[in-house]
């Protein structure tokens, strides 16, 4: 089968292009794979490690490493450079425009560059269907077709027929008025279908990509009803994130300093940790030297001031206490501010009051200037906003890794 590769945005990848979500792509429906696919060859995670957002980190309470989604890039030669965001085409239904026809994967015994066609007599493109299964505990699947045109059926061969997966048999057809029925060609069996219905999720996948049933309810009640959904129905997918900005002492951090590289190297820090003899730990510590072009009593000293705990020093953020740290960093003066640093301001307050005296005579502009107590500018700013997870029709909040993560 051949790849399609979609170009998106890094911050759709946080809302409506984020974990579990449907995207369209050129040809097909897509959902995003959860990050625990977001990985290299090798299985090590693709994106890059967000140094210095311990602050963030910790007024938000997440304890896992933050780190950006993965970049790739597809060359003229048609291979990619990088790692992409796994996605699989989804809804895996499609349906004939002419005769209604489904198909189960039809894609799957095509050649490269085929598209999908219906076997009746006009042959036309199918199309994916725009109905999902989704559950509100985070659940997402395809509509169970064979079980809704059979869901009524008493009759013996209806109850007997049995769920064929190679070849088409059966047809939605479309009877207007948003009214259709769902048909079996096997058996006759039919009944209506219709957007919004309610019916059990089943032992289906937890999510497309995900191969283990979810665990079966407790109880059969309404609320553990799965619900029949179109795919662009708000309800099926939202993303939940939230955001902090990077401040003093974090945005002030000189990269490539000493402890600021061994900070941001675990591996180089572990190569210390591993020497377990004197003889080893000063072999070690002389090729980092080396390597940061620095003396050894350099690394010794940024490897204290890690253990001391740089560059927070053990300081504990709520995230009342970081909205406090933001306002405290906008409206006090940050002394030899570099350009380069992630939080930049520039303070315009003494100026705009010099301008009170001069409007005395003036009673509107005077009443504007005093009204401000504050002026300035942000220059720079570096605002981490972090994918918590997504919700399905308003239920629990489903983590990016599925298995419990953030």
């Amino acid at each position: 089968m051949n790849k399609d590769y979609l170009p998106v945005r890094l911050s759709h990848l946080l809302r409506h292009c984020s974990v579990g979500a449907i995207v369209r792509g050129p040809e097909y429906l897509m959902t995003v794979k959860d990050i625990r696919e977001w990985t290299t060859k090798a299985g090590s995670p693709a994106g890059q490690q967000i140094p210095y957002v311990d602050q963030v980190r910790s007024a938000l309470g997440i304890e896992q490493e933050l780190r950006e989604p993965p970049i790739a890039k597809e060359l003229d030669t048609g291979q990619v450079d990088g790692v992409c965001v796994p996605a699989m085409r989804f809804p895996t239904w499609m349906q004939c425009p002419n005769c209604g026809l489904l198909h189960s994967q039809p894609w799957r015994k095509l050649e490269a560059g085929q598209k999908p066609r219906c076997i009746c007599k006009k042959k036309p493109e199918l199309e994916q269907v725009p109905w999902v299964l989704v559950h509100a505990d985070g659940h997402l699947a395809d509509v169970p077709w064979h079980f809704l045109a059979h869901r009524q059926g008493n009759r013996r061969e209806q109850q007997q027929c049995r769920a064929d997966w190679e070849e088409p048999y059966l047809r939605l057809i479309d009877q207007g008025s948003f009214s259709r029925k769902i048909v079996c060609s096997h058996c006759h069996a039919r009944d209506n279908f219709n957007d919004s219905l309610r019916i059990p999720f089943g032992k289906g996948r937890r999510q497309p990509w995900i191969h283990e049933p979810p665990d079966a309810p407790d109880k059969d009640t309404h609320d553990d009803l799965a619900e029949v959904l179109e795919i662009n129905d708000t309800r099926v997918h939202s993303p939940v994130t939230c955001s902090a900005l990077v401040i003093p002492p974090e945005s002030r951090i000189r990269r490539g300093s000493v402890v600021d590289r061994l900070y941001s190297s675990t591996q180089t820090r572990v190569q210390i940790e591993r020497a377990r003899n004197r003889l080893s730990r000063k072999s070690a510590l002389q090729t980092i030297a080396s390597k940061f072009r620095c003396s050894v009593s350099d690394v010794e000293d940024a490897r204290r001031e890690i253990e001391k705990g740089y560059p927070l020093y053990g300081k504990n953020i709520t995230q009342g206490i970081l909205l406090e740290s933001e306002y405290q960093a906008l409206i006090e003066e940050i002394p030899d501010v570099a350009d380069d640093e992630d939080f930049v301001t520039e303070h315009h307050t003494k100026a705009w009051k010099r301008m009170a005296p001069e409007l005395q005579s003036d009673t509107k502009p005077l009443r504007i200037i005093n009204s401000i107590d504050h002026l300035i500018a942000v220059n720079r700013l570096k605002e981490i906003m972090v994918l918590r997870g997504f919700q399905r029709l308003g239920g629990d909040l489903v983590p990016p890794d599925i298995s419990g993560g953030k």
